[in-house]
């Protein structure tokens, strides 16, 4: 793991220790009439120390002198050459030379304090650059923080490790400590437990969210806070939890949240937008289509302009929809302007102000149907269509035979084979076909009762607008000025274009209510009638 990930953390360090009397030992010590030559070890025999007392200048010792020591002496280890040229160079010169390191072993190195890891990164405001294999850098990926989910374990201790021992010059052996255990152990924060066995400290997540390591306690949060835009300095966001941004989302960065989305500024042209709960968007997104919205809640902007929108809930817009690929699974509403161009499909109603443009662009406005379980029926569909073909096709094949039993017999070896066979598949398919019709049958009559298909225009719908109600498709050839509801005629199969209803209120309830209204004025009219005739007959 990185460094970054290690908490409380010691790198192996050199041991020392104060040097004692006991320290100093006396490996040679020779008295010539030219000089007065001593080797001895220091620092629990790490240092050849040299003292050199010359009897006057001269030729009188060279390094090979001292090295040639060496073998006998048995010592070894880094030869400083130019200490010991400069200590010879003085001897000869007639110069006291006292306790000259030359020669220096390996030292212990003390062994690694015990640790805590963080297995998963915690949220750090430093990019974290990573190559691929060609050494390239994606800067949308920052590695500011790492994803982790409920019971995860997102930290543990380590244990302190063991010195690695060290050569004295002569050759012998200096032990190292171990490294030192844990004083100050991180403390186990929000949404985190600790646990310990056999002496190793664990940390899991008790939530999904991001790890963070602050004042010695490891925290586990499910909400990422940005305080300015999203651009170059936060790269790309993918959090499992809540995800507020204070500012923008500049253009071709991706912004997915696991839960509730807030962004409170702009959104840029070539952004893919996610969130597995509501969505909220201060300023708005314009698009030439390139850009995605991907809302698992309600999504709330002031405007949307050339977006491609799937929402699984309903979607408030406050100033104007324009020329969007929108699909909801609850209504589609705009406060107080327009809905112009595009398609729109909503399983429980649309609502504008004004829906269509003067220049009769195309808008098609498709309502009662949810994109997500009509795409679940589209895949029952593929299973049953085969199978359903297969079943027809055996059984007009099986008709003579179920009419007239003893064809059979008139039948040979491969055709009775084949009889069988088919009767077999017949029986086999049969469960599988009543299956899977149950199954699309459930799902229509669910989309059918969560539906509310219809359509609110507080003001007016223009010409080149398409409808779709029910498998009912109309376009508008002429404007409609006045406030209005257009339901499906469910008698006459046909589009019914009645005074403004709220989008709140059933389509069914009106419908039925609509439909009283004319059953009793058609009996008021037929009463008329009547009372007209009996009138016209007793004149006579």
């Amino acid at each position: 793991m990185p460094e970054e990930n290690e908490l409380n953390s010691t790198q192996p360090v050199q041991s020392k220790r104060l040097e004692t009397v006991a320290d100093v030992k006396i490996l040679y010590d020779n008295d010539s009439p030219d000089r007065h030559l001593v080797l001895e070890s220091r620092l629990q025999g790490m240092e050849l120390c040299v003292s050199i007392t010359p009897s006057g200048p001269g030729n009188i010792i060279s390094p090979s002198d001292i090295i040639n020591l060496f073998e006998p002496l048995k010592l070894d280890g880094t030869l400083d050459k130019e200490k010991l040229e400069s200590v010879c160079a003085a001897a000869c010169a007639g110069e006291k030379v006292h306790e000259v390191p030359i020669l220096h072993g390996e030292p212990p190195q003390k062994g690694k304090d015990e640790w805590v890891e963080l297995v998963v990164l915690a949220t750090s405001a430093k990019p974290r650059y990573h190559k691929d294999e060609y050494g390239n850098i994606n800067y949308h990926n920052l590695y500011l923080f790492e994803n982790d989910q409920k019971d995860q374990l997102v930290a543990l201790s380590r244990p302190a490790e063991p010195g690695s021992p060290g050569r004295a010059v002569t050759g012998a052996r200096i032990e190292s400590p171990r490294g030192l255990p844990l004083a100050n152990p991180p403390a186990a924060g929000t949404n985190v437990k600790l646990e310990k066995e056999d002496g190793v400290l664990r940390y899991y997540a008790q939530i999904p969210g991001r790890v963070s390591f602050e004042l010695n306690t490891i925290s586990v949060s499910d909400q990422y806070i940005i305080g300015g835009d999203v651009g170059n300095a936060t790269g790309d966001i993918d959090f499992v939890g809540d995800v507020t941004i204070g500012g923008s989302v500049s253009d071709e960065f991706n912004v997915k949240a696991g839960k509730n989305l807030t962004i409170k500024g702009a959104i840029g042209g070539k952004c893919a937008i996610e969130s597995g709960g509501d969505m909220v968007i201060g300023g708005g997104m314009s698009s030439n289509g390139s850009g995605t919205i991907r809302c698992g809640g309600d999504l709330t902007a002031r405007y949307i302009d050339g977006v491609d929108v799937e929402c699984r809930k309903s979607i408030f817009v406050k100033n104007e929809i324009v020329n969007c690929n929108i699909k909801c699974c609850g209504t589609i509403k705009v406060d107080v302007g327009s809905l112009v161009g595009g398609q729109y499909l909503s399983l429980r109603g649309i609502e504008a102000k004004s829906i269509g443009s003067d220049a009769a662009v195309k808008t098609m406005l498709t309502v009662g149907i949810c994109y997500v379980t009509a795409a679940k029926i589209a895949e029952v569909e593929a299973q049953l269509d085969p199978i359903a073909r297969e079943i027809e096709f055996i059984g007009k094949k099986l008709e003579p035979i179920i009419k007239n039993p003893k064809a059979m017999l008139s039948l040979g070896p491969t055709d009775k084979e084949r009889i069988k066979e088919m009767a077999l598949r017949f029986r086999e398919l049969t469960p599988i076909q009543l299956e899977l019709q149950e199954k699309l049958d459930a799902l229509r009559k669910d989309m059918e009762d969560r539906a509310n298909p219809m359509i609110v225009a507080r003001s007016e719908i223009l010409k080149g607008v398409e409808i779709i109600i029910g498998g009912v498709r109309e376009k508008l050839i002429h404007d409609i000025k006045r406030p209005l509801t257009v339901l499906r005629h469910c008698k006459k199969n046909l589009l019914r274009f009645t005074s403004k209803h709220n989008l709140e209120e059933k389509a069914f309830v009106i419908e039925a209510k609509l439909l009283q209204e004319e059953l009793e004025e058609e009996k008021r009219k037929s009463l008329q009638e009547k009372k007209k005739q009996y009138t016209d007959d007793h004149k006579a």
